[in-house]
């Protein structure tokens, strides 16, 4: 009965979408994973560590739950030093990703929170639920576009904000434009494109219990002829606590994904 409602939501505002929108909302997509069986499929996605950032974690899943992927991550901050922060995750790549320019998947955030450090404030202590992938080369670093959805200490409690984030790695600039928020325990349908014909990137988010649609394009003039170093695109979770001296600051976020979707 869960599993029914669920995708007469998604279709729901799938016919939504395509009203507002147009036809062009929904053609070329693919259902990809459900997840409606007992482990994770290895065809469909790449058997790689689920965490593989080990810096002060103690907590890190990835598993099918109730017919959803549920990705969860915790980790401290440095208690040794008040410069940077740690940085957790645990995540899932698809095993294909030079083939997907697009995907897309109904996310719940179950719980985010961060905490921050007062003599360390340069740092941005934040945990986020994220869509992401790497998708080619400009030449001197690989591009990755990032759908974040993210908390940080000065939120409301409960509250997530979303952007789509270009970032140039390793160590270039990076560049970034807000979608909106929403809540803890909401089910969103969060979606990141790229638009190589016309060089930018497309995110939208749908809060399906209001109807409410951000989306934004992200452009670049960037080279994006050549593939990255390693190609990714991904599900994941992330938590960044501040390093901070004598005191165990933390972050950690729990997130389920469901019902994905790909663009080829």
């Amino acid at each position: 009965m869960k599993r029914l409602r669920i995708i007469s939501l998604v279709l729901f505002v799938v016919v939504m979408c395509t009203a507002m929108y147009g036809q062009s909302w929904v053609q070329g997509w693919t259902p990809f994973d459900n997840f409606n069986q007992e482990f994770l499929s290895p065809t469909k996605w790449l058997q790689t560590p689920a965490c593989p950032y080990w810096t002060q974690e103690l907590e890190c899943v990835r598993e099918i739950q109730f017919g959803q992927l549920r990705l969860a991550v915790r980790n401290y901050g440095d208690p040794n030093s008040n410069v940077g922060v740690q940085n957790g995750n645990s995540a899932l790549y698809f095993s294909n990703p030079a083939a997907i320019d697009g995907f897309m998947s109904t996310v719940v955030i179950r719980r985010t929170s961060a905490t921050a450090c007062v003599a360390n404030m340069g740092a941005f202590a934040n945990a986020q639920a994220i869509l992401a992938g790497s998708f080619f080369n400009n030449g001197t670093y690989d591009v990755w576009a990032f759908l974040t959805m993210g908390h940080d200490p000065s939120m409301d409690k409960g509250f997530v904000w979303a952007n789509l984030l270009l970032q140039r790695q390793p160590g270039g600039s990076q560049d970034s434009v807000d979608l909106g928020g929403f809540y803890v325990g909401e089910t969103v349908i969060a979606e990141l494109e790229w638009d190589k014909l016309n060089h930018r990137f497309f995110a939208r988010l749908v809060r399906t219990k209001t109807g409410e649609v951000f989306q934004q394009f992200l452009p670049y003039t960037d080279s994006d002829t050549a593939p990255p170093s390693a190609p990714q695109r991904l599900l994941g979770v992330s938590s960044y606590p501040p390093n901070c001296v004598g005191v165990r600051t933390w972050a950690g976020t729990e997130a389920t994904f469901d019902n994905v979707m790909i663009k080829k």
